[in-house]
């Protein structure tokens, strides 16, 4: 049988234990973990379980940056057993060698209103930009640069990114839904054991906003302690 649990941890993970975690979530009893990470966290926990022959403890409902991380499965297979994870849906863009292009010749300009990019040309060719806040550096960037006062306000961005598409074949699409969600649908994998030995993930089911999501749970496996095939799973959820 499966438990879960309403408790929710929110972590820096440089302050927070991964021990506490793991002995929180021990002591309520929860089996099934809904865990939203990054990368690096989702494969220090793992690694966590792993090193300590906790493998088992739980099976985790992960999000799009855990997806099919193959590092993860290296490092920490029995630990990723059983669990589910997201992955975003991928679509093919048209030009793409023209975007390519775009990027390669991109410079600062005084019509180019993206201030996150000034920030990264600073920090990726290690110069300070004229009139600029961070003067960290040794050197000026070469060439025309933004108004470091011209800002868009927030309702004004977020209206201008909302109306965003893009081209799939001969098919132009919202990146986002009419409540600000992205179209892009995700595709749901379940970490398994291959007859081989090999753990890797299987696809389950699939969910985007332009065709029936499907979701086969007859596919989906879990495992004991030992990494046998459980035959039956029943769950219930505690406050």
């Amino acid at each position: 049988m499966f438990n879960c649990s309403s408790c929710i941890i929110i972590s820096s993970w440089r302050t927070l234990s991964k021990a506490l975690v793991w002995k929180k979530l021990r002591e309520q009893g929860v089996k099934v973990v809904v865990f939203f990470g990054i990368d690096s966290r989702y494969r220090a926990f793992l690694s966590f379980l792993e090193e300590r022959d906790n493998h088992g403890d739980f099976i985790f409902l992960a999000s799009e940056e855990w997806a099919t991380n193959k590092k993860i499965l290296e490092l920490s297979p029995l630990s990723a057993r059983g669990s589910i994870t997201l992955k975003v849906e991928e679509v093919d863009l048209e030009d793409v060698d023209t975007f390519r292009g775009h990027l390669a010749n991109k410079r600062p300009s005084p019509q180019d209103t993206n201030i996150w990019f000034s920030e990264f040309w600073q920090y990726a060719f290690q110069c300070n930009l004229p009139g600029g806040f961070i003067n960290t550096f040794g050197k000026l960037c070469e060439g025309k640069f933004p108004c470091p006062y011209l800002r868009l306000k927030a309702s004004e961005l977020t209206s201008m990114i909302r109306k965003q598409s893009r081209m799939a074949g001969s098919l132009n699409f919202p990146v986002f839904d009419q409540y600000g969600n992205g179209a892009l649908g995700f595709d749901v994998y379940n970490v398994q054991k291959l007859d081989n030995g090999i753990y890797d993930y299987i696809k389950v089911g699939t969910f985007n906003s332009r065709s029936t999501p499907t979701f086969n749970k007859d596919l989906l496996k879990f495992y004991t302690d030992t990494g046998q095939v459980l035959d039956s799973v029943t769950v219930h959820c505690t406050s």
